[in-house]
């Protein structure tokens, strides 16, 4: 047996499963846009295209390429190959988790606050003009 049909048996999930979870998983996410693109509406209206056209056409785009990667994995023989181990995954959302957490909390902190505050996440709310000279708000992050 080579080392990675080890891993695999040793912990961790194998690349077929990842695989298959994340064709499941944009599959799902694309039937969502479609079923909200059906409710505002796919046709064509007086001014042009209803809200929900352009959405429902990527989002068929998007299902039909989650099927053809779904049946490529399901099509192919096990191999069992590691993706990655508990410990690989456990370093990768150590990191992940917190930062999600960071940008939701400075999005809610953006939505709450006025547009030309500062924000203690290193955000600041620029004024812009949109050609007409009326200020508009746009958020910039500094890095």
């Amino acid at each position: 047996m080579d080392e990675h049909s080890q891993g695999a048996r040793a912990g961790g999930p194998s690349h077929r499963a990842v695989e298959l979870g994340v064709a499941v998983f944009v599959a799902a996410f694309a039937l969502i846009v479609i079923a909200g693109s059906l409710r505002a509406g796919v046709g064509w209206g007086a001014e042009g295209p209803r809200p929900g056209f352009f959405p429902f056409y990527v989002a068929l785009v998007i299902l039909g390429a989650s099927i053809v990667n779904f049946g490529a994995v399901i099509s192919r023989p096990p191999n069992h190959q590691l993706f990655a181990d508990w410990g690989q995954l456990r370093q990768v959302m150590a990191m992940l988790v917190p930062t999600a957490i960071y940008v939701r909390w400075c999005r809610g902190l953006a939505s709450m606050s006025r547009p030309y505050s500062s924000l203690p996440c290193l955000c600041d709310g620029l004024a812009n003009t949109d050609g007409g000279g009326s200020p508009r708000s746009r958020w910039v992050c500094r890095s």
